[in-house]
């Protein structure tokens, strides 16, 4: 940030790009707030995430503030990418289930779900729910927070990857997403593997007129937040989403949201 306001104080312009999974999802400003407001040009994948992201910037009023030019660059790098991944060979059954872990962060408040405490307690609830009906058990860490996870999950899970999710996702027939504000939660969509996730997290942090399309692509377990602000769901949920045997997925809100549809 500092660098883009030196630059922008010198004349240069700014190109930002979108990063991770937030293609006009999210509902919180902030997220926007953080490389919008420093970009003269902004770049996303697709006509329908430019479209997204208008919207939103006309929704919170941002554009009074911010003038970015959003637009979507002619190149197909994410079409290659879902072809690629949608050729891997499918799971014969659901036996390895893979968690993707949520960076160990005690500071990330008042949002509950992004709360270092909370994720550990979640991650080892899974665990063990998955443990107790048979299955593998996998938990790919976060890469930023190595040190303070270092030996905490060995207890609860078979084993613990540390290498790149894109580089370790094949070892896992299922995805279990405890929260879905991470840059790996698209890669997941694009692969042919299941991804679960949680309602909770769904309604906070993706507005509406996405769940619909992400409902097709993603199991959505029943989840909230009670009055003495405990996480209520239930654990036969989680394994009965990862019963029956693993079929192709609905790609729609990859290709919709994701794949470039905009000519070089």
């Amino acid at each position: 940030r500092a660098l883009c306001v030196a630059a922008k104080n010198t004349g240069h312009k700014i190109v930002g790009s979108t990063h991770g999974s937030n293609v006009g999802f999210y509902k919180h400003h902030d997220w926007y707030n953080i490389d919008l407001c420093l970009s003269d040009k902004y770049i996303v994948p697709s006509s329908a995430a430019v479209q997204a992201m208008k919207n939103y910037q006309k929704t919170f009023k941002l554009s009074k503030r911010y003038s970015a030019n959003i637009f979507s660059h002619g190149t197909n790098n994410l079409s290659l990418l879902t072809n690629q991944l949608k050729n891997d060979k499918i799971p014969n059954e659901y036996r390895n289930i893979m968690v993707v872990e949520f960076a160990q962060t005690p500071y990330l408040l008042p949002q509950p779900m992004l709360t270092g405490y909370f994720q550990l307690w979640l991650n080892i609830r899974i665990a063990n729910t998955l443990r107790d009906a048979g299955y593998n058990t996998i938990i790919k860490v976060h890469p930023d927070r190595l040190a303070e996870t270092a030996g905490i999950y060995d207890k609860y899970f078979d084993k613990v990857i540390t290498e790149r999710f894109e580089t370790s996702y094949k070892i896992a027939d299922a995805f279990v997403f405890p929260e879905i504000a991470s840059s790996t939660f698209p890669f997941a969509l694009m692969t042919n593997r299941k991804v679960l996730i949680f309602e909770t997290s769904m309604n906070n942090f993706i507005i509406e007129h996405a769940h619909n399309h992400l409902r097709k692509r993603a199991a959505v377990i029943d989840s909230k937040f009670d009055k003495r602000g405990n996480f209520i769901f239930n654990d036969s949920d989680l394994t009965k989403n990862l019963s029956g045997k693993p079929v192709k997925p609905d790609y729609g809100i990859i290709e919709k949201f994701y794949i470039n549809d905009v000519k070089a």
